[in-house]
C-alpha cells in the first residue's frame, strides 16, 4: 500500500513525463505559421495555400482520432504515444528539408497522423492513473504545457530563423521533438494505463461494439465534437493568421506581431492553471464555459474594430488568451462526463475530431478571407464563432447535464 507521499510523487512524475510530450504536440502545428510571410515569398503561394499547411495536419489528426482512441483502450497507450511522437518529429525534420511546396503538405499531413495518437494516449492514462480530486489540475497542467508549445514557437521560430534561417529553424525543433521522446522512452514504465484504479469489468466484443457506437451518437458528445470543432476554426485562424493580420490593421512588425500571438498564449497558460482549480472546485463547466468565451470572444472583436491602439493589441490577446485558458480544464471535464470510464479514449479520440475538424477548414476560411477580404474580418469571424462554439457547448450542458463529472469507480 502507498502512502499519499509516494501517490503524489508518482502523479507529479507522470504528469511531468505527458506534459513534456504535449508540449512539443502543440509546437509541431506552429512549427511554420510564425514563418508564413518568409515561406509565401520563398515558395511563390497565396494564403490560402499556407493555410493549406495548418488544414493538411489537421485533416490528418481528425481522420486518425477515433481509429488510435480505440486502438489505445484496446492495446494500452505507451506504444502508441511514444510512436507518435517519433513519428511527428522525423516528419517536421523532413518538411525543413523540402525543396517545394507539395512534399511539405504531404509531410504536415503524415506529421499530423503521427499527432493524432497522443490525445487519445494521454486523457487515457491520466483518467487511470490520476486520482479523482487531483484530476481536474492534472488536466490542467497537461494543457498548460501544450499552450506553453505554442506560447514558445511564434517569437522563437523568428528568432531562429533570424540566425539560422527558416529551414534549419524548423529542422531543430523537430530535433529536440526526438530528444523529448528518448526522455519519455527511458520512462515508459509510467505510462500504463492500468493501476491507481480500479478497473472496469471486460465486456463482450459484440458489447463493446454497441458500447462505443451508442456513445458517439449521443446527443450530448455530438454537441461537445461541434463545440471542438467550432472552437478549433476560430482559434486556428487566431494562431495561423495573426503574424499577418496585426501588420496589415496596425502597421505592427513581424517580431510585434508575433509578440501579441505570444502575449495570447501567455495569458491562456495562466488561465489553464487557474481554470484547474476552478474545474475541480465549482463543477459548474457550463457556467465558466460561458464567462471565458464571451470575455475572448469581446477582445478580438473589439481587435478587429480597431478599437485599441497597436501598443494595446497585445494586452487585448492578454486578456482574451487568459479568458479562453480558464475554460480549458472545464471543456475536458465536461467530455469525461459523458463518457464511461472504459470508454475515455474513445470518447477523448471521437471528440477531438472536432480539433480537426475544425483546424483543416479554419485555415483554408480564414486564409480567403485575407486573400479576397479585409484583414479586420479575420478577427471579427474568429470572435463569432467563439460564441458560435459556446452556444452548443450550452446545449451539450441542457442537453446532458456535464455539469458534474463521472463518480470515480
Amino acid at each position: 500500500m502507498q502512502s499519499d507521499k509516494e501517490i503524489r510523487r508518482r502523479e507529479f512524475s507522470l504528469i511531468a513525463i505527458l506534459t513534456g510530450g504535449h508540449l512539443f504536440s502543440h509546437a509541431y502545428y506552429l512549427v511554420l505559421a510564425p514563418l508564413f510571410a518568409i515561406i509565401a515569398v520563398e515558395l511563390d503561394v497565396t494564403y490560402i495555400e499556407l493555410g493549406v499547411f495548418l488544414s493538411a495536419y489537421s485533416l490528418a489528426s481528425f481522420v486518425f482520432q477515433v481509429p488510435t482512441g480505440i486502438l489505445v483502450d484496446k492495446y494500452g497507450p505507451k506504444w502508441f504515444l511514444l510512436g507518435g511522437l517519433t513519428f511527428t518529429s522525423v516528419c517536421v525534420i523532413l518538411m525543413g528539408m523540402s525543396a517545394s511546396y507539395w512534399p511539405m503538405v504531404i509531410l504536415s499531413f503524415l506529421a499530423g497522423m503521427g499527432d493524432s495518437v497522443f490525445h487519445p494516449s494521454g486523457y487515457k492514462i491520466m483518467s487511470a492513473r490520476i486520482r479523482e480530486k487531483n484530476l481536474g489540475k492534472a488536466y490542467a497542467a497537461h494543457n498548460f504545457s501544450g499552450y506553453v508549445g505554442w506560447f514558445a514557437m511564434p517569437l522563437s521560430m523568428i528568432f531562429l530563423a533570424g540566425i539560422l534561417g527558416w529551414r534549419l529553424a524548423v529542422i531543430t525543433v523537430g530535433i529536440l521533438g526526438i530528444g523529448m521522446a528518448v526522455i519519455i522512452f527511458f520512462n515508459r514504465r509510467q505510462l500504463s494505463a492500468e493501476g491507481g484504479k480500479k478497473q472496469p469489468r471486460t465486456e463482450s466484443s459484440t458489447d463493446a461494439k454497441v458500447s462505443i457506437w451508442a456513445m458517439m451518437i449521443s446527443l450530448p458528445v455530438v454537441l461537445l465534437l461541434i463545440f471542438y470543432a467550432i472552437s478549433s476554426m476560430a482559434n486556428s485562424g487566431l494562431r495561423g493568421f495573426t503574424p499577418v493580420i496585426l501588420p496589415q490593421l496596425f502597421g505592427m512588425s513581424d517580431l510585434a506581431s508575433n509578440y501579441a500571438l505570444t502575449m495570447w498564449f501567455g495569458g491562456t497558460m495562466v488561465g489553464v492553471l487557474l481554470g484547474g482549480a476552478v474545474a475541480d472546485r465549482f463543477k459548474r463547466f457550463d457556467l465558466v464555459a460561458s464567462i471565458g468565451y464571451i470575455a475572448g470572444a469581446a477582445a478580438i472583436g473589439l481587435v478587429g474594430y480597431k478599437i485599441f491602439s497597436a501598443s494595446a493589441v497585445p494586452f487585448a490577446y492578454l486578456f482574451g488568451g487568459f479568458m479562453v485558458g480558464v475554460i480549458s480544464p472545464s471543456r475536458d471535464m465536461m467530455v469525461r462526463s459523458v463518457a464511461p470510464p472504459e470508454r475515455i479514449g474513445q470518447a477523448f479520440g471521437f471528440v477531438s475530431m472536432g480539433h480537426g475538424v475544425g483546424g483543416f477548414i479554419g485555415p483554408i476560411i480564414f486564409g480567403w478571407v485575407l486573400d479576397y477580404s479585409r484583414a479586420e474580418n479575420v478577427l471579427l469571424a474568429g470572435s463569432v464563432m467563439l460564441l458560435a462554439a459556446l452556444a452548443v457547448a450550452l446545449l451539450a450542458a441542457v442537453f446532458g447535464r456535464v455539469q458534474s463529472p463521472v463518480p470515480a469507480e
